[in-house]
């Protein structure tokens, strides 16, 4: 798969150098998040506009095995940041149920995201209704925004997991 023009091998190669932002809001349809790792959001509001900020471990490939007889399967993962712009009506739904007080939080991942074409009065020719759908299908985050764009703000790694550690995510 291409990116901007990018393989994932350039894409790896680049992030290693510079925050690279890879996709925009005309790109969308064809990327997923599928498994990303959410670690944080936090909010800009700046002149009557708003950002919403989405800190994620970015898988950029998917398992490639380059040991067949052992099966290993390898991922390349970037800590990255997916940035919303103009938002409006968020709301945050994240429910892990009643256990009792017995089970441990094990972290919130991606889903999918799905983005919708709306009507709006606000200034803008597009404007999507965004819904981030998370692990457990139950809970999401949506709102509407003008466009958003992920950046990757890390080293991109190989891992054999889906995710980075702490120590991986700050270097």
């Amino acid at each position: 798969m291409w990116i901007n023009g990018f393989s994932f091998d350039d894409l790896f190669n680049l992030s290693q150098l510079f925050p690279l932002k890879i996709m925009t809001t005309q790109l969308f349809d064809s990327y997923q998040f599928h498994d990303n790792f959410l670690h944080g959001i936090s909010f800009l509001v700046e002149d009557f506009r708003s950002e919403f900020l989405m800190d994620i471990d970015h898988i950029l490939q998917w398992p490639k095995c380059p040991n067949e007889i052992e099966n290993e399967q390898f991922f390349i993962v970037s800590k990255a940041l997916l940035r919303f712009n103009d938002v409006t009506d968020l709301s945050i739904n994240i429910n892990w149920g009643e256990s009792g007080y017995t089970t441990a939080v094990s972290g919130v991942c991606i889903d999918a995201i799905e983005r919708t074409n709306i009507p709006t009065t606000l200034r803008f020719s597009n404007y999507y209704k965004w819904k981030v759908i998370l692990n457990d299908s139950s809970s999401f985050i949506s709102f509407g925004a003008s466009s958003f764009a992920l950046e990757l703000i890390g080293n991109a790694i190989q891992t054999p997991r889906q995710f980075l550690l702490d120590a991986e995510r700050n270097t």
